[in-house]
């Protein structure tokens, strides 16, 4: 990921992060022009209201996520600048997304966005396409995800931590652009029973394991028994499914037959050792919990 300060408005462009167009160049030099303008605007409007030197926390970047044919588990990374959500419409910019086919009303790609509450998806957005094919209407939608019934822009805002489905037609791996500025205060996300869909909110890949990422109030392993146990599922969108998935050892030392103690880890089920295994930037995974609700806490990080 690259980001920048107040003071060094520097942009580093490396192999594994180039935009992979020149679309994606101008894209992210409008991104990047946004962010710059309203950065500097909020130290001028600090400047106006104290003589003494300005200091910020405010960082702003943007990072690159690949994006595969199918299914793709996203999480929100960055917010809106000087705020603490960021807009759905803000959450990814994507090379050659298939938009609404108003007359058939088939073959767009959609956003949805898990209720842990009711267990389900409520909405789902269409992505409207980058061309205004709604002449019809007054309005011009393109380059908005919309709702569809009167296909307006949505006014959706995500909050730290959060995920979404992004549903694609695709039919090769692109990039995708997400961009905005950098959620440092850490997040907690509560853990209700059932599925929860869990986000990465920093810019930078973190450890399930190690201290990264706090869980509290999850079920532990029945070693005997091997069941209750609450598990951790990462989405392989190369595969389209859950290649693995990890189980919550329980914050006590269960396992006295171990020569080790695994508690207050996720583990893996052949020989209950604990994985070694990040959540990249803009990734997301699942918490399956089994009794009452939870939580988990993420480190506030510091950029320099």
């Amino acid at each position: 990921m690259v980001y920048f300060g107040l003071v060094q408005l520097g942009l580093v462009l490396t192999r594994n992060n180039r935009p992979n167009s020149r679309k994606g160049f101008v894209e992210l030099e409008k991104i990047m022009k946004k962010l710059m303008i309203a950065t500097l605007a909020m130290v001028a409007a600090a400047s106006i209201v104290s003589a003494d030197p300005v200091t910020s926390a405010n960082v702003v970047g943007y990072s690159t996520v690949t994006i595969h044919p199918g299914l793709n588990m996203l999480g929100t990374c960055f917010q809106n600048i000087g705020s603490n959500t960021l807009s759905i419409q803000n959450l990814v910019k994507i090379d050659g997304l298939i938009g609404y086919d108003y007359d058939n009303a088939i073959g767009h790609d959609a956003l949805l966005i898990w209720d842990p509450t009711q267990q389900g998806y409520p909405n789902s957005y269409l992505w409207a396409g980058t061309v205004d094919t709604t002449p019809w209407l007054s309005y011009d939608v393109s380059g908005n995800w919309i709702e569809d019934v009167n296909y307006t822009a949505v006014n959706v805002n995500l909050t730290p931590g959060s995920a979404v489905w992004l549903n694609t037609a695709i039919t090769s791996p692109t990039n995708g652009l997400m961009a905005g500025e950098v959620h440092t205060a850490g997040a907690t996300i509560p853990v209700v029973n059932g599925l929860t869909m869990v986000a990465n909110p920093a810019p930078t890949a973190l450890s399930i394991n190690g201290g990264q990422m706090t869980f509290t109030g999850l079920v532990g392993y029945d070693y005997d028994n091997a069941v209750g146990h609450d598990a951790l599922l990462i989405w392989d969108p190369t595969q389209q499914g859950y290649p693995n998935t990890y189980l919550w050892a329980g914050t006590v030392d269960t396992t006295p037959w171990l020569s080790y103690d695994v508690s207050g880890n996720w583990i893996e089920d052949v020989n209950y050792t604990a994985v070694n295994v990040t959540i990249p930037v803009g990734g997301a995974c699942w918490i399956q919990h089994t009794g009452a609700d939870g939580s988990v806490s993420f480190t506030p990080i510091s950029v320099n």
